[in-house]
Parts: C-alpha cells; sequence; structure tokens
C-alpha cells in the first residue's frame, strides 16, 4: 500500500470536533493526500473510549491505506479503532501506520504494553493549571466535564494569530465526559507507529511527551513547534509533517 498516497484518518481530542480538522484538511489536500475527519461522541455521558474506538472505526468502513492521526486523548481510542479493522495476529489491514499528535495516554491505555509497575515515568502528563481549567458538570450526566473557555487560548490555541478563528474553535467545544476509570486496552496495535511533540504544548506536557514516546512505543518523536493544537496554528507545516511520515 505504500506504492500509493495514504488516507489521513485525522480523530479528533476532547471537547473537539471534526471541524478543527477543516484547515489541516485543505494544505493535505494540497500536497495531493486525501483524508477524512469525523465527530466522535465526546459529548454521550454513555460512552467510553472503547466506544470512541468504536464510532472512529464506523466512520472509516470501506476505506483502505489508513495513516491514523490521533490528537490528544484519541491517543486512546484511535488505537481501538485500530484494533477493530486490523488483523489482530497480523497486523494486516486498512490502517497502516498511527501518528500520534501531542498524545496523552490513560493508565487503562498503556497496560496493553504490560504491568505500569515495569513502564512508568514520574513526569506529570499534564500542568496543574491546566488541569484547573476542565469543570466538572454533573449537571450534563456521570463524569461529565467542559473546558473553561476563558483560559481556552491560554491553554488550547495560545498560538493561533486569527483571532476570529479562535472565536469560531472555542464555539465548537463540546462537553467530554473523563471517567476515573476507563475499560482496559488488550493489545496494541502492530504497526509502524511514530509521535509528534509539540514544543509550546500547555495540555500535555513535552517532557512526558518525549519520554512516553521513547518509553512506551520504542520511538524517537519528531518535533513540532508550538502548542496543542497544531492544526489550528499551522496547519501547512503540520501537512508537510505528516506527508514525509508516511512516506518515509
Amino acid at each position: 500500500m505504500r506504492d500509493r498516497p495514504p488516507t489521513f484518518a485525522l480523530v479528533h481530542g476532547p471537547w473537539h470536533d471534526a471541524w478543527c480538522m477543516q484547515r489541516l484538511q485543505t494544505e493535505l489536500d494540497e500536497l495531493g493526500y486525501d483524508s477524512v475527519a469525523m465527530d466522535v461522541p465526546v459529548d454521550d455521558p454513555t460512552k467510553d473510549l472503547n466506544d470512541y474506538g468504536q464510532a472512529v472505526a464506523d466512520s472509516l468502513a470501506g476505506r483502505d491505506n489508513l495513516v491514523g492521526i490521533f490528537h490528544s486523548r484519541a491517543g486512546n481510542y484511535g488505537p481501538r479503532a485500530v484494533n477493530l479493522l486490523n488483523d489482530p495476529r497480523t497486523g494486516e489491514g486498512p490502517f497502516r501506520q498511527m501518528i500520534f499528535l501531542a498524545a496523552s495516554f490513560e493508565p487503562q491505555t498503556l497496560q496493553a504494553f504490560g504491568p505500569l509497575e515495569a513502564h512508568h515515568t514520574t513526569i506529570p502528563r499534564h500542568s496543574p493549571a491546566s488541569r484547573a481549567a476542565i469543570v466538572r458538570r454533573p449537571d450534563l450526566g456521570p463524569d461529565m466535564t467542559e473546558f473553561d473557555r476563558s483560559r481556552a487560548v491560554q491553554f488550547l490555541y495560545h498560538d493561533v494569530s486569527d483571532h476570529k478563528l479562535v472565536v469560531e474553535a472555542i464555539r465548537h467545544l463540546r462537553p467530554q465526559r473523563r471517567p476515573v476509570v476507563e475499560p482496559t486496552l488488550d493489545r496494541w496495535p502492530r504497526i509502524p507507529q511514530d509521535y509528534i511533540v509539540c514544543t509550546e504544548d500547555r495540555m500535555v506536557r513535552p517532557d512526558w511527551s518525549r519520554l512516553a514516546a521513547r518509553e512506551f512505543l520504542g520511538v524517537d518523536p519528531y518535533i513540532l513547534p508550538g502548542g496543542h493544537s497544531p492544526f489550528l496554528s499551522r496547519p501547512r507545516d503540520l501537512a508537510r509533517m505528516l506527508a514525509f511520515l508516511a512516506v518515509k
């Protein structure tokens, strides 16, 4: 399948929707790549990581030669979608590669690598300040949260120069279910993978990302300047990096 251009499956992270990937899709299209983005049901109080993975898999039915781009918390449900579509023994299937973009892995996901005592890092994944921007909303359902919109620029979009784009991005933010306990990921997909660290990320700490990429994924991460949302702040640079990683 590497003899022909891949299709990029762009999977958004928490609080977002498929809209956030539109600028990146435009840049990928100009480079000659097809892409698909989907709305993951993060705002459904009855859904968990397994359900998110199923939703991603369902949205990709009938497609092949896929490179999954898993942003932020999608690092937990992107691999579940791959497991649903690719053969568990050979790794063959619609997905040919995973690229984790400023991805955060929950303990229940990391258990796919074995007991966490054997694979651990003492570096916090998130800064305390970013945690404070996550507001509990029990009125919306069990374990439901919202991102404090007054802090969204500070943590999510601080390097997005287009003010109108920031306003629209904030308008698209949705509630997100964040339970304390999520289902365990039974196995890690057997396909090539890469990790992109965003150097000014204020959500997922870059030092944690670097260590997690090496310790869990066994890869040296690639470095992209800027904050947590490069699909909005620097979509052209991100598209070029994705194109490079997909053919290297």
